[in-house]
């Protein structure tokens, strides 16, 4: 029996180290997803704010879906070059085979896949959920001010 337990327990050490090192990594993609994530909802908005100053009425559908195609679009640089980077600064630790190359191999792993997923989020699904946000909101504010669109 004690010697059930004792294998048991190393289990229980052996894994929970395991998911140690896959938490930390999904710490670190959490900073980062939310820089990105960020970035790209600021430049919507200031694209946004330049259509309001210029319209100074309620926003359209088309205007808020222009507005959101082109922050995005001028912007997919900066956000690629953001998370490319920080692929690219996870690789050397990804390969490593000295030391402690274990432990940090089972926090880039997840952070790389995260990050590839982060990057297609941030540019294709987030200003797509925002763009229907703001959609609403426009379309709130034009219902109480009674214009048509």
């Amino acid at each position: 029996m004690k010697l059930f337990q004792d294998i048991f327990t190393i289990l229980v050490v052996l894994l929970n180290m395991y998911f140690v090192a896959v938490y930390v990594g999904f710490i670190a993609l959490a900073g980062t997803a939310a820089e990105t994530g960020v970035m790209v909802l600021n430049f919507i908005d200031i694209e946004i704010a330049k259509l309001r100053e210029q319209k100074q009425a309620p926003l359209t559908s088309l205007e808020i879906k222009e507005a959101v195609e082109t922050a995005t679009a001028l912007h997919v640089r900066p956000v690629a070059i953001t998370a490319f980077t920080t692929m690219l600064s996870l690789i050397p630790f990804m390969v490593a085979t000295g030391a402690g190359a274990d432990v940090t191999q089972r926090i880039v792993v997840p952070t790389l896949g995260g990050m590839l997923t982060v990057l297609v989020l941030t540019l294709l699904v987030f200003p797509v959920l925002y763009s229907l946000v703001l959609q609403f909101l426009e379309w709130r504010e034009r219902k109480k001010l009674n214009t048509p669109f």
